[in-house]
């Protein structure tokens, strides 16, 4: 009994500093787009609702120039399960709205608040790597929800000039005040019937055809962001 007790007051306290750190790293951040203007006026300027595409282990990154005064108007689309119940938390604490997906029917479920969602022509936030990964390994449902919405897809990742991780399968990255954020993204498209065709399963095992645009746009866009990351800090350092 003590034991779970001190378990979840340590819990609960790493929540609470996560929090504070995200709040006061909003107060003190800058950000800017890198190479992506398209996707950042798809963002701001659009009147139709597009599709966020981002690693989980951006989440809180994303939460975070949410706070910094990004104008992000929508939901984040999750799957709740034990081991990460603590970022959904800080999410709904943070003032996000939360698509919760329904584990005994999915697909109607997301797809339902989805069309709802981007009716509004506000913006659906997916990690289509989550919740329990494999990392940066994307499941293809997301590219079927676009087509089924014909919603335009803004693919986008996050450095941080400084942050911290956590010890996830993901390792979350947690941006750090006064940090500097540069988001990477490629331009928005609707992804066409030639993104059909691939399971998620053979992705995962690598019998997927890498050629294939559910495996190769993903790996392309991350390909691109270590390259940065790489010129970006290496200018720091």
């Amino acid at each position: 009994m003590l034991r779970q007790w001190l378990k979840h007051t340590l819990r609960r306290t790493m929540e609470a500093l996560i929090r504070a750190l995200v709040h006061w790293t909003a107060r003190t951040c800058r950000w800017e787009f890198v190479d992506c203007e398209l996707a950042e006026k798809a963002l701001f300027d659009g009147d139709e609702g597009v599709i966020l595409v981002t690693p989980h282990e951006n989440v809180i990154s994303m939460l975070a120039l949410g706070l910094a005064g990004w104008p992000f108007k929508g939901k984040v689309v999750i799957s709740s399960h034990r081991t990460v119940d603590w970022i959904y938390r800080l999410t709904e604490k943070l003032g996000i709205d939360l698509i919760i997906v329904d584990k005994n029917n999915p697909s109607q479920n997301v797809n339902e608040a989805v069309k709802e969602t981007l009716a509004k022509g506000e913006t659906v936030l997916i990690t289509p790597d989550g919740p329990l990964g494999p990392p940066h390994i994307f499941d293809p449902g997301v590219w079927l929800l676009a087509r089924r919405h014909k919603a335009r897809v803004v693919f986008l990742n996050g450095i941080w000039t400084r942050q911290f991780r956590v010890n996830t399968w993901d390792h979350h990255k947690i941006p750090l005040p006064f940090a500097k954020g540069y988001i990477l993204g490629i331009d928005p498209f609707v992804p066409g019937k030639e993104f059909a065709g691939v399971r998620h399963e053979d992705i995962i095992n690598g019998s997927a055809d890498p050629n294939h645009p559910a495996v190769k746009v993903p790996a392309d866009m991350l390909a691109k962001v270590k390259q940065a990351e790489r010129e970006i800090l290496g200018r720091r350092l």
